[in-house]
C-alpha cells in the first residue's frame, strides 16, 4: 500500500499551482468593414478568448463592435479592475490609423474618415490607456494587431492631402507598469494572414503558453513572424515593466505542494471544531483560495477542493438559513415598531382632528356672540337714533376668523389623499405609491406638471427665472424610484430600484449649458462641434472645468437623484415620454438621428417640468462619484466619499436606446474630457 501511495505521489508530478492574482482581458475583433473587410480578426478574438480563459484570465469578448459597443466595453472593462491586485489585458484586432501621432482604432459602421469626424467616429487609442492607467491595475498588457493598411486611402481634408500620412500605428509610450505589444514596427503595415488568424496573432498563440516572462516569450513571437514574412514584418513592443509576468506559471512538482495541502487541509478539520459557523465558513474560503484549481489538476488535490468546498456549501446554507432566520425576525421587529408607530400616528391624527373641531365650534360661538352683541347695539342705536343731532352710530368690525386652507397643490383630492407623504411638518406628492404607479404615463406627466404649478402658487416661488443669464426651472419635492424595474429593456445590474425622497425644492437648468453660455462665463469655447452653434450644448468639458464654470456663476451640478427625479418629473417608464424608440426619438439626439453631431438645445420635445434634452445631445455630469446603489430608501442621497469615476448621466448623440434612459448610469475619470460631454446646472436655493 505505501509503495501504491508513493507511485500515485509521483503520478500526480505534474500538478501546477495558480497564481492569485486578478487576471482580466478586454478582446475586441473588427472585420466586417463596409470597406476592406478583414478575413482573421474574428478568428483572432474568438481564439484568444478561448486561450485567454484557460489561462485564467476573465474575458470580455466584442466582435464586429460598434463604437458605442467599443465605448460601453471598456467602460466595464475599467469597472471590473481589482486595484493592485488585477493582470489587466486589451486585445485588438482590426483596423487602425494614425493621424497627427495618435492612434485609432476603427470600429464596424464607419462610412467615411475625415479629421472632422475622426475623434468622435473612432476609439482613440489614448482613451485606452488612460482607463487602464486610472483603474491603478498591478500591471497592463496592450496587444495591438491592427497594424493593418487603410481602409479609408480617399480620406480627404479641404485641402485634398489625405489625413492617414503613413501606414501602420505610431510609436506609444508605456506608462507605469505596462507593455504595449504591436503586430509591426511603428509606420510598418501587418499582414492579415493566409490562414485562420492573422500572421502575428498566430505565432502570440503559439508562444503565449510559455513559461517564461513575457519579454522572452515576445522574443520568440517576433522571431516566428520574421521568419515567416522573410523579414518583412518584425513585432515590436514598448516596455515600462519593472516586474516579471508570465501566461503561464512554471511547473511545480506535487510532492511538496500536496504534502502541504493535505497537512493545511489536516489542521483545518482540527481547527473548524471550536470555530463558529462564520469562522468555518472563512477558513474553508480561504482554504480555496489558497488551493484553488490549477490549470492542470490531479485527482488527488482535486478531491481535497472539492471535500472542502462541500464543507464550505454546508456551513454557507448553515449560515444563510441563520441570517434568514435573524432577518424574519427583524423584519418581524420592524413590523411590529412600523404598526405602533402607525397607530401612535393615527392617535395623534384623530386628537389633531379633535382640536380643529373644537376650534371651529369655539370660534363658532364666538362668532354668534358678536352678531348678537352687534344685534343689540344696532337695536339701541335705532333707539336713541336723533336724541343728539351729531351723534353717529357706532361700528363694530367685523371678526376675524383664521383662514384654514387644506394644501393639496391643485391635484384632485382623491389622489392627493392616496399619493401624499409626510416630510417633516409639510405633505409632499409620492410618485412611488400604488395610486401613482397605476397611471398612465399622460396621466402622470399631467398631474406631475399640476403639482409643480400648485406647489410653486402655495410658496410663493417662481417656476423659471434666469439666474447668471440661465433660465433655471423649479423642482418641487418629492419622493419617487430611482434605478428601473427588472422587466426594463436594456437595464444594467448598477440600477437597483429604490425609493429616494428629494425633502426640499431646487432649481435645474431647463436645458443643458450651451456653447454662447460658457464662452460668456470662461471667456473660451472648447467645443469640437463649434460649427453646430452658440446654442448647441458646450462639449469636451471635464468635471473639473464644469466645477469652475459652476463657482463663477455661483450654482452646482445637480445630485445623481436630484438629476434623474427631474428627469423623471413624475414618469416611471424607461424615458419621460414612455417606453420604446419611437418616443425617443421626439425627445432625444442620439446615434439613430444626430448624424454623429450636437444640435440646438431644447429642439425636441420638453418634460413634464419644462426641461429639454435631458436625454440624448451630450452625457451630462452630476456631482457624486460613481457607486452601487447602497441603501433600499434613501433621504437626499449625496452618493460615495470617494471613487474613481464621476457620474454621468443621460446618454450622447452617439449613443445607442439603451444608454437613453432615465435610470442609465455612466462615468468618466474626473479631469476627462470628450466631444460627447457636457453638463446642466442646478441651484440648491
Amino acid at each position: 500500500m505505501k509503495a501504491l501511495g508513493l507511485l500515485m505521489i509521483v503520478f500526480f508530478c505534474t500538478n501546477m499551482m495558480q497564481s492569485q492574482e486578478h487576471r482580466l482581458a478586454l478582446v475586441i475583433g473588427n472585420a466586417k468593414y463596409q470597406e476592406k473587410p478583414l478575413r482573421n480578426p474574428e478568428n483572432d478574438a474568438e481564439d484568444m478568448s478561448k486561450t485567454l480563459k484557460e489561462l485564467g484570465f476573465e474575458v470580455i469578448v466584442k466582435k464586429n463592435a460598434t463604437l458605442a459597443e467599443m465605448q460601453d466595453s471598456l467602460y466595464e472593462f475599467g469597472k471590473k479592475v481589482r486595484k493592485e491586485k488585477t493582470i489587466a489585458l486589451f486585445y485588438y484586432a482590426g483596423h487602425g490609423v494614425q493621424v497627427d501621432g495618435k492612434n485609432y482604432l476603427l470600429p464596424i459602421g464607419l462610412k467615411k474618415l475625415g479629421k472632422k469626424t475622426l475623434q468622435r467616429a473612432t476609439l482613440c487609442l489614448d482613451e485606452v490607456i488612460d482607463t487602464m492607467e486610472d483603474t491603478k491595475s498591478a500591471l497592463n498588457i496592450v496587444i495591438l494587431d491592427a497594424c493593418r493598411d487603410n481602409p479609408f486611402p480617399d480620406s480627404e481634408e479641404d485641402s485634398g492631402r489625405s489625413i492617414v500620412e503613413s501606414q501602420g500605428l505610431a510609436s506609444v509610450k508605456s506608462k507605469g507598469q505596462m507593455i504595449v505589444v504591436y503586430a509591426t514596427e511603428p509606420g510598418k503595415e501587418a499582414k492579415d494572414g493566409s490562414g485562420k488568424n492573422g500572421t502575428f496573432t498566430k505565432h502570440l498563440l503559439k508562444n503565449i503558453r510559455s513559461t517564461e516572462d513575457i519579454a522572452l516569450m515576445m522574443r520568440k513571437v517576433r522571431e516566428g513572424v520574421k521568419k515567416e514574412t522573410q523579414g518583412y514584418q518584425i513585432p515590436w513592443d514598448s516596455s515600462s515593466l519593472t516586474q516579471g509576468f508570465q501566461f503561464l506559471k512554471k511547473k511545480k512538482t506535487v510532492v511538496s505542494a500536496l504534502r502541504l495541502m493535505q497537512t493545511e487541509y489536516s489542521k483545518a478539520k482540527e481547527k473548524e471544531a471550536a470555530f463558529s459557523i462564520e469562522e468555518k465558513c472563512k477558513l474553508w474560503e480561504a482554504f480555496l483560495q489558497k488551493h484553488s484549481k490549477d490549470i492542470v489538476s490531479s485527482q488527488e488535490d482535486d478531491m481535497m477542493r472539492e471535500m472542502a468546498s462541500h464543507k464550505l456549501h454546508s456551513y454557507q446554507n448553515t449560515q444563510k438559513q441563520s441570517k434568514e432566520k435573524e432577518k424574519l425576525e427583524e423584519a418581524h421587529i420592524l413590523e411590529k415598531k412600523r404598526l405602533e408607530e402607525e397607530a401612535r400616528r393615527l392617535s395623534d391624527e384623530r386628537l389633531r382632528l379633535q382640536k380643529l373641531q373644537e376650534d371651529r365650534l369655539e370660534k363658532e360661538r364666538i362668532q354668534a356672540q358678536i352678531q348678537e352683541t352687534s344685534k343689540s347695539q344696532q337695536e339701541s342705536i335705532q333707539l336713541h337714533r336723533g336724541s343728539k343731532k351729531n351723534n353717529t352710530a357706532p361700528t363694530t368690525p367685523e371678526p376675524i376668523l383664521e383662514k384654514r386652507e387644506s394644501l393639496v397643490y391643485n391635484l384632485p383630492q382623491e389622489l392627493w389623499e392616496s399619493c401624499k407623504y409626510q416630510n417633516g411638518e409639510e405633505w409632499i406628492l409620492d410618485m412611488t405609491s400604488e395610486r401613482w404607479c397605476s397611471l398612465s404615463v399622460a396621466e402622470q406627466k399631467k398631474y406631475a406638471k399640476i403639482y409643480q404649478e400648485g406647489y410653486a402658487k402655495a410658496k410663493g416661488l417662481e417656476i423659471e427665472k434666469s439666474i447668471s443669464g440661465i433660465f433655471m426651472r423649479l423642482i418641487p419635492p418629492g419622493r419617487f424610484y430611482r434605478g428601473s424595474p427588472q422587466s426594463e429593456k436594456g437595464r444594467a445590474d448598477d440600477e437597483k430600484r429604490h425609493r429616494v425622497t428629494i425633502s426640499k425644492s431646487f432649481y435645474i437648468g431647463k436645458c443643458e449649458v450651451t456653447q454662447g453660455q460658457w464662452e460668456s462665463v470662461m471667456g473660451s469655447n472648447p467645443c469640437y462641434f463649434k460649427r453646430a452653434g452658440k446654442n448647441a450644448p458646450v462639449e469636451q468639458v471635464s468635471w473639473n472645468d464644469c466645477l469652475e464654470f459652476c463657482q463663477r456663476t455661483g450654482m452646482d451640478l445637480p445630485t445623481e437623484s436630484q438629476w434623474e427625479y427631474a428627469c423623471r418629473a413624475g414618469v416611471l417608464a424607461s424615458t419621460y415620454l414612455g417606453d420604446g424608440e419611437n418616443q425617443l426619438s421626439r425627445i432625444a439626439w442620439y446615434d439613430q438621428n444626430s448624424g454623429l453631431s450636437t444640435h440646438d438645445v431644447a429642439s425636441k420635445e420638453e418634460n413634464a417640468w419644462g426641461m429639454y434634452d435631458m436625454l440624448g445631445n451630450v452625457w451630462e455630469w452630476c456631482k457624486d462619484w460613481k457607486a452601487d446603489y447602497t441603501a433600499e430608501d434613501a433621504k437626499d442621497p449625496v452618493g460615495a466619499l470617494a471613487g474613481y469615476y464621476r457620474v454621468c448621466r443621460g446618454g450622447n448623440w452617439g449613443s445607442i436606446p439603451r444608454l437613453c434612459r432615465s435610470a442609465n448610469r455612466y462615468g468618466f475619470n474626473s479631469s476627462y474630457r470628450n466631444c460627447y460631454l457636457g453638463l446642466r446646472l442646478c441651484f440648491n436655493h
